[in-house]
């Protein structure tokens, strides 16, 4: 074959060489079928990205049993002796719920239900009675709820919190002395809280083991109580009641406590 002359190709070169070419090209790719994306590359990552929207959009799991409220507060006056906390609850699931155990944080305070079963929209009530004892200031008790509610991961939780006034602060209300000691004398202050003076009446002596003096410091508002031992040969253990003149329809009296051990 002789060899091809380029100059000769290119002075005799139009495009009408070549558009039946280029006509045959574009017919074939217009009627060619259009190649479906691969499932592996589109079902998988559309089924991934479906799921993930699944989880987040789904309601999380909601207790059925609704509190109101979860936090009780009240102030005590002088001469409570306990307070009553009402916490009113309803079941907002569709489902019957059964209160298995209720437990308060301390062995004064006492949870009571009507009952234990509370089929769906019914409504209950939970008493807590917190017995006040000796103390005083601010004072915070909780108070847990077991169901058998399997979806909640923890027990409901009620707070009671109240404030118990004292009318006087006495500091120490234990006295003690070593058997065999010195019978010194120990001191217990007593100061008055309340806002009205408060005036110390009388002291109850446990003669003849202790003798007890009264010192006042300022009327109505301190005062100091002077315990001496007669001995301390023998182990003793005596309470000394002080009685005072507030609030005036109820006078309360308060004690400490001597040993000798």
């Amino acid at each position: 074959m002789p060899p091809l002359n380029y100059g000769t190709f290119f002075a005799n070169f139009n495009l009408e060489m070549i558009r039946p070419f280029f006509k045959e090209r574009i017919a074939f790719r217009r009627k060619a079928p259009r190649r479906m994306p691969s499932l592996a590359f589109t079902t998988l990552p559309s089924l991934l990205l479906l799921g993930s929207f699944t989880f987040f959009l789904a309601p999380p799991a909601r207790a059925r049993l609704t509190f109101h409220p979860t936090i009780y507060e009240e102030k005590a006056d002088y001469l409570d002796t306990q307070t009553v906390a009402v916490y009113h609850f309803r079941n907002e699931g569709d489902k019957t719920v059964t209160i298995r155990k209720v437990r308060a944080s301390c062995g004064c305070t006492v949870p009571q239900l009507d009952k234990r079963v509370y089929l769906p929209g019914e409504t209950g009530v939970l008493r807590a009675f917190f017995a006040f004892g000796s103390r005083s200031g601010k004072q915070e008790k909780k108070i847990r709820i077991w169901t058998n509610e399997k979806d909640l991961k923890k027990p409901y939780e009620l707070i009671l919190r109240t404030e118990i006034p004292r009318a006087v602060r006495f500091s120490p209300i234990f006295l003690h002395w070593g058997r065999g000691d010195t019978p010194i004398t120990r001191t217990v202050n007593a100061w008055v809280e309340a806002d009205s003076p408060v005036k110390i009446l009388s002291i109850d002596e446990p003669a003849p083991d202790f003798s007890v003096r009264l010192q006042v410091l300022k009327p109505g508002r301190g005062y100091l109580i002077l315990v001496t031992p007669r001995d301390t040969a023998k182990p003793k253990m005596r309470r000394i009641d002080i009685q005072t003149d507030f609030p005036r329809k109820k006078p309360l009296s308060y004690s400490i406590y001597c040993s000798i051990r």
